[in-house]
């Protein structure tokens, strides 16, 4: 939907693809109430607050919706099978999977420093 919404106009066309990971999600969003659908309360937060940047910049007449993204991680992963070749949905998924395994590890660094336990290098 890139239309203008409840803005006064339509910011255009898509020019820019994000891949935006957050490993831990905000899952209760009191703002989305009624929309079941939303798997990640941040996004809507960080969407929001781009385009609270930018409309802040032009007059009232020129308000525009300038970010567009997905509320699940289901259109997420259709977004990028459309935007992305095969190529680089693996360097995605491969980069995915290095960030929950740096993640991981340094929680159990974390777990083991309050255990009293040798740590472990995280890379």
């Amino acid at each position: 939907d890139w239309g203008q919404n409840a803005y006064m106009r339509s910011a255009g066309d898509p020019a820019y693809a994000f891949v935006l990971f957050d490993p831990r999600p905000h899952r209760k969003c009191p703002e989305a109430a009624g929309a079941s659908f939303v798997s990640n309360c941040r996004l809507g937060k960080l969407k929001t607050a781009i385009r609270a940047v930018v409309n802040e910049a032009l007059p009232d007449t020129m308000s525009m919706s300038i970010v567009h993204s997905t509320d699940d991680k289901i259109d997420a992963r259709e977004y990028i099978a459309t935007l992305f070749t095969p190529i680089e949905q693996a360097i995605l998924e491969a980069d995915i999977d290095i960030l929950r395994y740096d993640l991981d590890a340094t929680a159990r660094n974390i777990d083991a420093k309050n255990a009293g336990l040798p740590l472990r290098k995280v890379v």
